[in-house]
């Protein structure tokens, strides 16, 4: 699986040094580390915003890395390559204890396995896939045990007849010093999402990337409410969606970005925007990279936004046109703001990406 969000990383972005090229690996002898996971890194498109992250901190797993070209349609035939070189590499596969993987895979490998999902379909086909993937490492007498990163989605396996042992590994975001970033110097709202698609754009009905209400609704309202807030977008915009914010000098449009520079642009804004209203009941890790950078947030009631609502860093609403009204409290309210800023510092302590993948790396050693 590969989660589109940041641009395309090369191998000198893994901090990880358990991180090894393939060609290399196929000839390393010495290995002492009990989990392996094979992570493939496209030039042309983006990378996994959890699994990138997350991995580059843990230090039980040796991270086989395949490296893409920059030709993006061929991503496609490299990732069919991939699931081929894992299964004839299984002579390899028999020195770990476990193999982290992100997809179910039918054929045989040659030790434990751990299934990282991230963003359940929470469908009959899904579960099939699963229990199937179970019998078939059950029979060659392999463990299997799921990692999910939300209450919800583990209780739904458990009633749904999965058997494996599931463990909450949630969310995170890289820590850093945002008390040190130089804000934007008038109060500055932030939207970040790597498709931003309104009506007549190609994605405009996808759940996630299709904001239109967003773009000629909330964002209008904000505006006129107060036309000091500036809005900064990051992320590919659509055509329509382009040409609507392009008539207001408060929206500024910074394009799809690194992580790096993403994280630098939200750490710069003093309030983070979801809009989305579709609820895909997750964990939602741009909630996580949002509180990561140190800023409140203005959201629906969702379950994708549970955790604004559990630490009381936002304030969440039920109609759009509560939204816009949401965001110029926050602006004006500096006590209930500052209020807002403190309980996020709660959370930076419990869910950034080391402390997450320290708890990974016991979990592995201890199963």
């Amino acid at each position: 699986m590969i989660g589109i969000m940041y641009k395309s990383l090369n191998i000198n972005e893994f901090t990880n040094p358990n991180t090894m090229s393939w060609f290399k690996w196929i000839f390393y002898k010495n290995e002492n580390l009990p989990a392996i996971t094979y992570f493939f890194l496209s030039k042309g498109n983006a990378t996994s915003p959890r699994f990138f992250p997350l991995f580059d901190e843990m230090k039980s797993v040796r991270i086989v890395l395949l490296e893409g070209t920059y030709f993006r349609k061929l991503d496609r035939i490299q990732l069919w390559l991939l699931r081929l070189f894992i299964r004839i590499t299984g002579f390899k596969q028999k020195k770990y204890k476990w193999m982290l993987t992100t997809d179910v895979f039918t054929f045989k490998t040659k030790c434990n396995q751990v299934l990282n999902l991230d963003d359940p379909s929470y469908s009959l086909d899904e579960i099939n896939k699963i229990s199937n993937w179970e019998e078939n490492l059950n029979k060659q007498g392999f463990k299997t045990l799921i990692v999910t990163t939300n209450l919800l989605t583990k209780e739904y396996l458990v009633t749904s007849g999965v058997a494996s042992p599931i463990h909450i590994i949630e969310q995170g975001f890289r820590y850093s010093n945002v008390n040190s970033a130089n804000k934007f110097e008038n109060f500055s709202c932030v939207y970040s999402s790597p498709y931003i698609h309104s009506k007549g754009d190609k994605q405009e009905r996808h759940p996630s990337w299709g904001v239109d209400k967003f773009i000629n609704v909330i964002i209008p309202n904000i505006i006129k409410l107060d036309p000091t807030i500036d809005i900064h977008l990051i992320g590919r915009l659509g055509k329509h969606a382009k040409k609507s914010c392009l008539n207001y000098s408060q929206v500024h449009l910074h394009g799809l970005k690194s992580i790096n520079d993403n994280f630098e642009i939200l750490s710069r804004c003093h309030l983070a925007l979801y809009p989305r209203d579709f609820d895909n009941r997750r964990q939602v890790i741009k909630i996580y990279e949002y509180m990561g950078a140190g800023l409140p947030i203005v959201g629906f009631d969702l379950v994708d936004t549970s955790k604004v609502r559990e630490f009381n860093s936002g304030i969440l609403v039920s109609k759009v046109e509560e939204f816009s009204s949401a965001v110029v409290d926050l602006k004006m309210n500096k006590l209930k703001y500052q209020e807002k800023k403190v309980n996020i510092e709660n959370f930076r302590k419990l869910y950034n990406w080391k402390v997450l993948a320290n708890r990974y790396d016991k979990l592995i050693g201890s199963v």
